[in-house]
C-alpha cells in the first residue's frame, strides 16, 4: 500500500536562517541517510498518527529549586539552547517527563521552537513532548514539524501571547516517511 519510493534529497527543504535551527536539517538528513539512500513515502498524516503528543504540566511551586535537587525542570523555550535545553531549575514532584531524545516543542510564544531532551527532564505548561511512534525516524519528525511551522502559526491563538492547544498540535499535517525499508 506504500506510495512510490522517493529520493531523499527533495525532502530536505531549505530551513537555513529559520529560527537558527540548521541542526534539525542536519540531524534529519543524517538520520535518513543512515536509514538508506531512499525512504518510503507514506503520505500526509496528522501529527498524532506518527507521534505521541504530551502537553506539559507544571509541578507544585513548592517543589521547585535551583540547587539541583530532583529532576531538571524546563518550563518553556527560555531555557532552550541550540540543540538541547539548559536547566536552571529542578523539581522534586515532576508531573510530565521527557526522556532523552524526545522533541520538546514550545506551545506558548514563540510557538513551534524546538529542542531535543538530552536527559530525563520535567516539562512545564509552555512545552509539549513529541515522541515518534515505532518506525518513524525521530530526527525526521523534527524536520517535518519544523516544515509545518506555517500551520503552527495559523492555529496558534491568543490576544497577548500566542499559544497552541493539544488538539491543534495533534492535527498538524506532516509528510510521513518511515525507516522500515
Amino acid at each position: 500500500d506504500a506510495l512510490p519510493v522517493q529520493p531523499v534529497r527533495p525532502l530536505t527543504v531549505d530551513l537555513h536562517g529559520r529560527r537558527g535551527r540548521d541542526w534539525q536539517l542536519d540531524r534529519a538528513a543524517k538520520a535518513v541517510e543512515d536509514a538508506g539512500e531512499r525512504v518510503a513515502v507514506r503520505g500526509v498524516v496528522r501529527l498524532e498518527d506518527v507521534a505521541e503528543v504530551v502537553m506539559g504540566q507544571s509541578p507544585p511551586g513548592s517543589s521547585y529549586n535551583r540547587s539541583g535537587n530532583g529532576v531538571p525542570f524546563i518550563q518553556g523555550s527560555a531555557e532552550f539552547g541550540v540543540v538541547s535545553p539548559t536547566p536552571v531549575q529542578w523539581c522534586t514532584e515532576p508531573r510530565k517527563i521527557a526522556e532523552p531524545g524526545d522533541l520538546l516543542v514550545s506551545v506558548r510564544a514563540p510557538v513551534g521552537d524546538m529542542n531535543v531532551a538530552a536527559e530525563r527532564v520535567a516539562i512545564g505548561r509552555g512545552l509539549s513532548i513529541l515522541r515518534s511512534h515505532e518506525g518513524v525516524v525521530q530526527e525526521y519528525l523534527a524536520l517535518a514539524v519544523e516544515n509545518s511551522a506555517s500551520q503552527l502559526d495559523s492555529v496558534s491563538a491568543g490576544s497577548t501571547f500566542a499559544s497552541i492547544t493539544k488538539s491543534s498540535l495533534c492535527g498538524i499535517e506532516v509528510a510521513l516517511h518511515t525507516d522500515e525499508e
